[in-house]
């Protein structure tokens, strides 16, 4: 479970029903898609305005729960898009990124290119403010959307 250090923005303009194991779609977009799960939606929804003002539109999906993982929308998105990005407040490994990435690996023909933003498997030897943790592990709005940039441009 992960639970907000007060202060977090109000993602939905409405009430949401949320069901377990079902996604919620926060923005559309047909460029793009980002992932995430929990606080650092808030800042998911920083990087899709970022991407906006270079034309780029992605759609931004909240996993707020893991396991059970939506793989009809899972299958959805890595059909769709040609990248789909998810970003999460917690290690690479073991995560919601992890658990994409196990799904992926069992899918059959082609799929989307996948991004995994997330802490790397060490401490944070340092002390400092949320938003200094989230640059220092590369999962600011600034890092996030210059990475999704770079995978967009044609090869």
């Amino acid at each position: 479970m992960r639970i907000g250090k007060k202060g977090e923005p109000v993602l939905h303009a409405k009430a949401t029903a949320l069901r377990i194991g079902k996604a919620v779609t926060l923005r559309e977009g047909g460029d793009a898609c980002l992932i995430g799960a929990g606080t650092i939606l808030s800042e998911v929804m920083k990087v899709a305005e970022v991407l906006a003002g270079d034309g780029i539109r992605v759609r931004v999906e909240s996993f707020h729960t893991v396991k059970p993982l939506d793989e009809e929308r899972l299958a959805e998105l890595f059909g769709r898009y040609p990248l789909v990005a998810v970003a999460e407040e917690h290690g690479l490994m073991g995560g919601l990124g992890g658990a994409i990435a196990e799904w992926r690996a069992r899918q059959e023909g082609r799929l989307a290119r996948m991004l995994s933003f997330g802490a790397e498997d060490s401490f944070l030897h340092e002390i400092g403010s949320q938003d200094y943790a989230r640059r220092r592990y590369g999962i600011d709005a600034a890092t996030i959307a210059s990475r999704v940039r770079a995978a967009l441009r044609p090869q």
